[in-house]
């Protein structure tokens, strides 16, 4: 993911075989304010696309997130700088 991104960037996740992935966005203050992916990932690299906006659509202020990768097999955090 190119940090700091903007609204209709988004994220790659690299896989090394087919698993089950679930990838939350989070403010620094830990809630949670989108699941951006939830389902089985392909091997190989994944393009998750974020708009910038939270469950409910809104937009998000520009500022410091975290994604949160969950699989069976491992879990990844990244940083995120969102620009608006």
């Amino acid at each position: 993911c190119p940090n700091p991104f903007a609204p209709g960037g988004g994220l790659e996740l690299t896989l090394s075989g087919e698993v089950r992935v679930r990838v939350d966005a989070y403010t620094v203050a830990g809630r949670r304010v989108r699941t951006l992916y939830d389902g089985i990932a392909p091997a190989g690299t994944t393009r998750i696309a974020w708009d910038g906006r939270d469950e409910e659509g809104h937009p998000l202020a520009g500022g410091v997130y975290f994604v949160k990768a969950t699989s069976t097999l491992a879990v990844a955090t990244s940083r995120l700088v969102f620009v608006r």
